[in-house]
């Protein structure tokens, strides 16, 4: 164009019909003859295009519409004139914006024209002959009728009109479908599906499951995954289509390792297996779809309405089939002393589990737990004397926080069937010993003022929060690198030598030793810390973490490196708590990023989030903060799936693997750099 730059210059409102002759003519010589050397200089204009296209339907003069139309009408009859012809269609379907382009629209096209009506129009007919489009189109938001972008695309403003339920625009799209044509069959196999028109929605959906086979552009599109599972739904329910479970199936595990569909195509698969009886397949499609990193207790998924049904069905379906294969129940115990007359009770159980107590005194209570949380029980004896308190649930695990509020009330606890413990809070009572040897979530720990000499802890890998202040407490047994980060023990008997070496495990987990008690149920557990992860790994356990990367991993050849800094970590003795506040590393994969606890302004919700700005953080910060850094298990693994813990060496291999690459560091400790290959870094 010559007058390129005046053209920009142009007020919108000075736009007229022979600017767009202008710039419409040669649009269709490069659609008719190809000559590109105008394509660049064409798409300069497209905001000028876009205005002067815009009189069509938001002009108040009719006249001037109908001059517009005219010509456009006019131009149709020129070689590749599909550009004009589509303007043209959205102006029919869509009646312009205004009540001029409205009257001349109806006044030339009828008012409600139908698919037969508007193929009378050469035009329109030459349109429908288009080819059909092969590929998939790009997925984007939802359409606006003002976007430039919604000019330059044959489907979009059918898209646009058949989401307004114009019914035109839905018979065009189906005579397109019914083409072959890959958006229009998607769109509407959609459409159909939406407005519960099933039969219609199934021959699309498989048509168009059929295609995807063939078309080397479906290989990982989302729009894939979503009609393979909604065909496999409509077998499912028998809705559109006989109901066929073994084809619901075929198509559910094509989905299994989905990116978009994979959960829920595991879910469905386990709720078939639950219909046919094959429990223990049920229990296993279910246990491996909980058992991933997008689902836990500050899950984003858990705090968006339209997403956070999908973890509580999961949820709700994985306990009662736990229930079926798994009589297990949890089972707490106490004695009270002899004075006890009132007894007041803390108890956390998981949302919708049952909760039965024997009060000893022949009187008994059954609650149902209505949120995931701490609840509050109590009971009144009519004299006071020994009773025997026993608490259990209606299924395994769920019983996660017990806390002894009265006084000195009880003399002796038995925990060993609560397996899924994570709080336990009996201060001040009367306990001279404890096991808690089954214990193995138990992450918070509070026994201040009681009789204890001593107590075991070897057995609690995940216990962080320790408070046993005021016990005649001679000796706490513990593993040699326990994971101990806050801990009080001031008043107790425990030597100088046991006081030194606890007070150097806090420090290593980058904690500290208190002065005075400081636990209550609203005690947040900590993490371990890397250090602690890699203290309690061997090499053996390590090297097999990290052979498990591909091929052109970095440590395949490098193996003699990593050890050398692998034992140094071991023995280091200088660990710098993390600098964020609700920080904690992520491990999955190879990336081990900081992530952060908010609440959200819509429902107030506390939600976890990856910090993307902290990706490199183990490539630039020193070793002392990583070591002192909580890692939280990538897997979120809760107490009430019954799932082991993840091995200690998988936290160390990943956080050893990324760490080589902080060059400041290797130089500080005198090791050599990584070798991959022939290239050195």
């Amino acid at each position: 164009m010559t007058n390129d730059k005046s053209n920009k210059e142009l007020d919108k409102s000075t736009l007229r019909i022979p600017t767009f002759n202008m710039i419409l003519r040669q649009i269709l010589v490069v659609n008719a003859y190809g000559d590109k050397s105008l394509s660049d200089e064409i798409l300069l204009q497209d905001e000028l295009f876009y205005n002067t296209v815009s009189q069509l339907n938001f002009s108040k003069d009719s006249s001037e519409v109908r001059q517009l139309l005219s010509y456009l009408l006019e131009l149709t009859g020129e070689p590749d004139s599909y550009l004009v012809e589509e303007i043209l269609l959205d102006f029919v379907i869509g009646k312009g914006c205004t009540e001029c382009s409205r009257t001349v629209c109806e006044n030339i096209f009828g008012k409600h024209p139908t698919f037969v009506d508007m193929m009378r129009h050469p035009w329109f007919e030459h349109l429908m002959n288009h080819p059909a489009q092969t590929e998939p189109y790009n997925p984007r938001p939802s359409f606006v009728r003002n976007d430039a972008f919604y000019w330059r695309n044959f489907h979009f403003p059918l898209f646009y009109h058949l989401q307004e339920g114009n019914s035109l625009a839905l018979e065009v799209l189906e005579h397109l479908a019914a083409k072959g044509d890959i958006p229009s069959m998607e769109r509407v196999s959609l459409y159909y599906f939406d407005k519960c028109q099933f039969s219609k929605a199934f021959l699309l959906f498989k048509a168009l499951h059929e295609k995807m086979q063939t078309t080397e552009w479906y290989d990982d599109w989302a729009i894939k995954q979503e009609i393979t599972y909604k065909l496999a739904h409509l077998y499912t329910y028998g809705e559109g289509v006989e109901q066929n479970l073994d084809k619901a199936a075929q198509y559910y595990k094509e989905l299994e390792n989905g990116y978009n569909w994979g959960n829920r195509a595991q879910y469905q698969l386990g709720r078939m297996a639950e219909k046919r009886h094959n429990y223990q397949e049920a229990m296993d499609y279910y246990r491996k779809n909980i058992d991933c990193s997008e689902y836990s207790k500050y899950s984003f998924y858990r705090g968006d309405k339209p997403k956070d049904l999908f973890p509580l069905r999961l949820e709700i379906a994985y306990r009662q089939m736990k229930k079926k294969l798994n009589p297990i129940v949890d089972c707490l115990t106490l004695a009270t002393c002899q004075k006890c007359n009132d007894m007041i009770l803390q108890l956390k159980v998981m949302m919708n589990a049952t909760v039965m107590i024997e009060w000893g005194d022949g009187e008994t209570e059954s609650v149902k737990w209505k949120v995931d949380d701490w609840g509050e029980v109590k009971h009144s004896y009519q004299s006071p004397g020994y009773y025997c308190i026993t608490i259990k649930t209606d299924e395994e695990n769920v019983l996660t926080g017990f806390h002894i509020v009265s006084h000195k009330a009880i003399c002796s606890i038995d925990v060993s069937g609560c397996k899924g413990l994570t709080h336990l809070l009996c201060p001040n009572q009367m306990l001279k010993q404890m096991s808690l040897s089954k214990t193995e979530y138990l992450s918070v720990l509070d026994v201040h003022g009681n009789r204890l000499q001593r107590i075991n802890l070897r057995k609690n890998q995940l216990l962080t929060i320790v408070d046993c202040s005021n016990n005649p407490l001679q000796k706490i047994e513990a593993v040699k690198h326990p994971p101990f980060s806050l801990m009080c023990i001031r008043k107790t008997r425990l030597g100088t030598k046991a006081k030194r070496r606890f007070h150097e495990i806090v420090r290593l987990n980058a904690g500290r030793l208190l002065s005075e008690g400081f636990v209550n149920q609203l005690t947040e557990p900590l993490l371990p810390t890397l250090l602690f992860y890699i203290k309690n790994s061997t090499w053996e356990d390590v090297l097999t973490c990290l052979q498990q990367e591909n091929e052109d991993s970095k440590v395949n050849n490098n193996f003699t490196v990593l050890h050398s800094v692998y034992v140094l970590l071991k023995a280091y003795r200088h660990v710098t708590p993390c600098p964020y506040k609700n920080g904690f590393m992520w491990a999955s994969g190879t990336w081990v990023v900081i992530a952060h606890k908010f609440k959200t302004k819509r429902t107030g919700q506390i939600v976890e989030s990856q910090a993307l700005e902290e990706e490199f953080y183990l490539y630039e910060r020193p070793w002392s903060m990583i070591l002192g850094t909580p890692v939280k298990a990538w897997d979120n693994r809760l107490p009430f799936m019954m799932l082991p813990q993840h091995p200690n060496a998988y936290y160390a291999a990943m956080c050893l693997y990324n760490m080589v690459d902080n060059n400041t560091e290797m130089k500080k400790h005198k090791i050599p750099k990584i070798v991959y290959g022939k290239e050195t870094f």
